[in-house]
């Protein structure tokens, strides 16, 4: 998706993790760099290892992530390339608000959660 990525490492019984509440974790973590100053932060457990959830988009306590790209079918095009599974074709938001006329779709990680690609509609004259 064409984020920087700003550092990775592992971590074993690092106190960074205590705050999840899962004491001496191992971990492997990436974190990716986003515009205005934010940062995505990845974290892979691999001590204790999880067991994975798949709620369905519409399940309570489902989730998702969303980010901005320049070019929505392009982007489609590369992650369709690389087999990552998408939930459709992009789509043009027709509801009335601040999304009219952008493009999005939905596909999943390989952990099965959801991200959502969205290119926000091109400025009114522009």
């Amino acid at each position: 998706l064409g984020l920087e990525l700003r550092a990775r490492g592992e971590a074993e019984g690092s106190s960074e993790f205590e705050i999840t509440g899962i004491p001496d974790a191992s971990v492997r973590w990436a974190d990716l760099q986003l515009p205005h100053g934010q940062v995505l932060e990845l974290i892979e457990y691999v001590e204790p290892p999880g067991t994975p959830s798949r709620p369905r988009t519409n399940d309570p306590g489902a989730t998702h992530i969303s980010l901005r790209v320049a070019d929505i079918d392009a982007t489609y095009g590369r992650l369709r390339e690389a087999n990552v599974s998408v939930r459709s074709e992009p789509v043009t938001i027709t509801s009335p608000g601040a999304w009219n006329g952008a493009r999005a779709f939905y596909a999943a990680d390989p952990d099965g959660v959801t991200v959502e690609l969205i290119q926000p509609a091109a400025p009114a004259g522009g």
